[in-house]
């Protein structure tokens, strides 16, 4: 079992922040069950920064949105590959096995505009026998930008 939970937006606008295009990559597995990094979060969580980020003075910086059915499966993967050219980070709300894959497969030179795209991990998961009261109290409060 995988518990998770998007990092605040205050966590996910400075990472943004410093880059000028980003992708915000959901998982429709796992992440989507616990209501964490599905397409209806990454939407929102999209929205959000942009919001956030044109109040802060960033109105240039993009930020796309996109899901695919298992960020852990290359097969799946297959799908995503033609959207990340171009783009300067990819905030994975996968689990952290979807954001190793992502790793990587797409830490690689972006030849057109010779940057590097950086993969975030734009969500935070428990797994199995981390899964304790305390540690989901911790969770929740960290994506809601408070203390427990």
């Amino acid at each position: 079992m995988i518990v998770a939970s998007p990092k605040s937006i205050t966590e996910l606008k400075k990472i943004v922040a410093r880059h000028e295009k980003v992708l915000f990559a959901g998982c429709g597995t796992c992440v989507t069950v616990c209501l964490a990094g599905g397409e209806r979060e990454v939407g929102i969580l999209g929205s959000a920064v942009r919001m956030s980020l044109k109040l802060a003075g960033h109105p240039d910086v993009v930020v796309d949105e996109c899901t695919i059915e298992r960020q852990c499966e290359d097969a799946f993967i297959d799908a995503l590959a033609p959207r990340v050219a171009g783009y300067d980070a990819i905030c994975s709300l996968a689990c952290g096995a979807g954001v190793q894959t992502l790793a990587e497969r797409f830490h690689m030179p972006d030849r057109q505009r010779g940057r590097t795209p950086t993969v975030v991990a734009a969500a935070g998961t428990l797994v199995g026998s981390e899964i304790t009261f305390d540690s989901l109290a911790d969770l929740l409060a960290r994506s809601l930008g408070t203390a427990w």
